[in-house]
């Protein structure tokens, strides 16, 4: 099948219950085969399933209604400014590379803006959000909340005109506060 017609058949839609354990799946052989290896990233997202804070969790199913990628969004702040972070976002490695990941970062922006997120953080590769219109956090006035190298710790503004500065606080799942 080529990328093409696989882009066409993926749908984005929140997750149900009977797909967690895909997920967990998932994110054991996304992230197993990064230069990062794999952290934690599946206990993280049971951690944050059960969290108090406004969330969404975002799958990608292919035409067999498998899933081959995730995106969690969480709720955060920086100052008075309510936002996201988008951690884990995940697709399955023999589908990487075909626009599922952007079409689950789009998605997420999408729901983002729906529920007033003044923007979306994320720690990750600079080259590939950068395609979305992520840039370093520090160049929009936010820090980390820990010792985070600079070029990781992206951010995109919903909305143009918003003026942020301070740092960003993790939901406290994410141990980093």
């Amino acid at each position: 099948m080529a990328n093409n017609e696989n882009h066409n058949k993926i749908m984005i839609q929140p997750i149900e219950s009977n797909m967690k354990a895909a997920v967990g799946t998932l994110l054991h052989a996304a992230f197993s085969g990064t230069k990062h290896g794999y952290d934690g990233e599946a206990e993280l997202v049971d951690a944050l399933r059960k969290s108090t804070e406004q969330k969404i969790e975002l799958v990608a199913l292919d035409a067999y209604h498998a899933v081959v990628g995730e995106a969690f969004l969480t709720q955060s702040q920086v100052a008075d400014k309510v936002g996201y972070v988008l951690a884990p976002l995940a697709v399955m490695p023999t589908l990487q590379r075909q626009g599922i990941g952007g079409r689950l970062i789009e998605q997420a922006e999408a729901w983002t803006a729906q529920n007033d997120g003044d923007y979306i953080s994320i720690l990750g590769d600079p080259n590939y959000y950068g395609r979305f219109g992520y840039k370093r956090a520090s160049q929009l006035g936010v820090l980390p909340p820990a010792e985070i190298p600079d070029e990781y710790f992206l951010m995109k503004k919903m909305n143009g005109d918003l003026q942020l500065e301070g740092t960003l606080k993790y939901a406290p799942e994410f141990g980093i506060n």
